[in-house]
């Protein structure tokens, strides 16, 4: 039976009021300087105290909480309950939320939340001390992003290369209100992104789209320099890019929304459906959506 009392409001309320009585240094008639230069030295000891006995409930803290249950669970399995948490699809406008909160609850989640890198790949645009952090601690692994809002302030967005890292990208979906936010965005993804499979773009002011907005000015003839080797998912709605682009090959599902005026011709759309066939003659993909 534990012997431990948690914080108790009513009891702590009818505790009697204890009144404070004068310290000794009080008595000693002692001028005010020497009077000053021993109470702060009290004090210095006092605080000395106070430290080492809160760090003493902290490791008596600990080892209670190592015999609990949840503490016995292997460090791997562990963190498959932590990425399933993190991978909840309601967490969408705050999926940095929960992998924070695990970090709070003991010094033992934080310790198995830290090292584990996979936790830190979904990271958050904004604010940048948090997309900071997130990459950071994602290491070197793959990072996803969902993008819904840019910085306000120009000389911010004029960073906005050095918060995305192309190199490490896996996944990036992208919806934005305002063609000019597109706009400002598009012209980021200019260089190669080697390890990109999924590209969302579309209009909209959070984490799902907005039906009545239209993208009609927005258009590129290619992104990430053509170089997106990996890429298998693109979802385009509303959005225009050039259908001789190389983000169309490779793909194994592709998902066009609100494409009016933007439908290519028949032969060079047959044309984008050989060049998948091309690439993927000897390992026999299959085409999953279209």
């Amino acid at each position: 039976m534990s012997h431990y009392s948690a914080y108790d409001e009513a009891r702590e309320a009818a505790r009697p009021f204890l009144p404070l009585t004068p310290p000794p240094e009080a008595t000693l008639g002692l001028n005010t300087s020497a009077l000053l230069e021993s109470v702060d030295s009290k004090l210095n000891e006092l605080t000395d105290e106070r430290y080492h006995i809160s760090r003493r409930i902290c490791t008596l803290k600990r080892l209670r909480n190592s015999v609990a249950l949840v503490h016995r669970l292997p460090p791997e399995m562990l963190i498959e309950i932590f990425l399933l948490v993190t991978e909840d699809k309601s967490q969408l406008e705050h999926e940095h939320k929960p992998v924070l909160d695990m970090t709070h609850v003991c010094a033992h989640w934080r310790t198995v939340a830290l090292a584990a890198s996979r936790l830190w790949t979904h990271i958050p645009f904004l604010p940048l001390d948090l997309a900071k952090l997130f990459l950071a601690r994602s290491k070197n692994m793959c990072v996803k992003y969902w993008i819904y809002e840019l910085p306000a302030l120009s000389f911010e967005r004029a960073k906005l290369r050095d918060r995305l890292p192309l190199q490490r990208l896996q996944s990036l979906r992208v919806s934005l209100l305002e063609p000019d936010d597109m706009e400002d965005f598009l012209d980021v993804l200019t260089e190669p992104a080697p390890n990109l499979t999924v590209l969302c773009l579309q209009p909209g002011d959070g984490p799902f789209p907005d039906p009545d907005n239209r993208l009609e000015d927005v258009t590129r003839d290619t992104l990430f320099a053509d170089a997106t080797p990996k890429i298998r998912t693109v979802e385009l709605t509303s959005f225009n890019i050039h259908w001789t682009s190389g983000i169309f090959n490779n793909l194994t599902q592709l998902k066009l929304r609100d494409q009016d005026g933007r439908v290519p011709p028949p032969d060079v759309f047959l044309d984008v459906l050989e060049s998948w066939r091309e690439e993927f003659r000897n390992i026999r993909p299959r085409v999953r959506g279209l």
